[in-house]
């Protein structure tokens, strides 16, 4: 019997349908060539202005951003739409000199400069009242979004949350009315290590899951166990603690996967005080199905249970 589960925090609907497991094909990919790399050492990255560094990795503009700081105006109604100047910011961390260094080879001192850079970058931008959806992603492999084969991630900025993080913001804000004050996040959280059914690995400061409802197979969760709503707060101890936690859920990943594309985002949130940020590590195996196409439902065919306790043995 297939079965209908819905995101407490998204909002989305997933269905789980075990009897349309399909195989992903999982073969490497061919290695890339570095010749013609804007991030590697020779590259014009290298000559971009440095807006941070740490360690081996430092942060600049993005050579063709999506968003600019420079953009001017507001919303204007042309007819029945609505258009603006794309304001916004959108840098790259380049993560390491090693062309071709993946995720799961990093170490967690590496991951720990990355995930230190990235706040850096999230707290001078939020000083730009303009600015009021910031992110951090990762991406490998093309199939993720990758458009070059250089360890790298972005830091992207926004004049107003888009939709899932606006939902994700009202679901955590009517949880509190309804629960005299509570934390949606910090209520799932405590949920989820008594039950275990979900939980992969929690240490002392952090917690990872396969969420209840996931949008992508094997998608998993970091949380910290106390923390509040801005990843952007979090102490050079804690980054340090962040970045063991994701390099342990990276290796179980990496065993159960092999070289996946993976995307990992940020989710960071500091004008809901009942938020907690998170990291969301999603690995693409598979492309969506028709169903989720025309349904806007995700759909899965193995439990989330099923793949905690899968990665819980690795």
């Amino acid at each position: 019997m297939s079965e209908l589960r819905r995101c407490p925090i998204r909002g989305h609907q997933v269905i789980l349908a075990t009897d349309r497991l399909v195989t992903p094909d999982l073969r490497p990919p061919q290695p890339g060539s570095p010749e013609g790399c804007v991030l590697c050492a020779d590259g014009p990255a290298r000559r971009w202005k440095v807006l941070g560094r740490r360690g081996a990795c430092f942060v600049v503009p993005n050579g063709r951003p999506a968003l600019k700081i420079e953009a001017q105006g507001g919303w204007q109604r042309v007819g029945p739409y609505e258009r603006r100047e794309g304001l916004g910011a959108h840098e790259v961390i380049v993560e390491s000199d090693e062309h071709g260094r993946t995720p799961w080879r990093q170490t967690p001192a590496e991951l720990a400069d990355v995930l230190g850079l990235a706040q850096e970058r999230l707290i001078d931008l939020r000083r730009d009242p303009r600015l009021r959806c910031l992110s951090w992603i990762k991406v490998h492999r093309p199939e993720a979004g990758a458009r070059v084969n250089h360890p790298h991630s972005q830091v992207i900025a926004l004049p107003e949350p888009g939709p899932m993080a606006a939902r994700e913001v009202e679901a955590h804000e009517r949880y509190a009315r309804e629960r005299g004050g509570a934390s949606l996040s910090h209520d799932l959280i405590q949920h989820e290590l008594q039950d275990g059914a979900r939980l992969i690995a929690a240490d002392a400061r952090f917690v990872s899951l396969v969420p209840f409802a996931p949008w992508s197979s094997f998608e998993c969760w970091i949380w910290p166990r106390a923390g509040g709503p801005a990843f952007e707060a979090t102490d050079d101890d804690e980054r340090a603690a962040l970045a063991s936690h994701l390099c342990g859920l990276l290796a179980r990943l990496h065993t159960a996967l092999g070289d996946a594309p993976l995307q990992i985002v940020l989710r960071t949130e500091p004008s809901c005080p009942t938020f907690r940020w998170r990291l969301e590590l999603r690995p693409v195996i598979e492309n969506p199905r028709a169903l989720t196409l025309a349904t806007g439902c995700a759909e899965q065919a193995v439990p989330p249970e099923e793949v905690a306790a899968f990665l819980r043995g690795l």
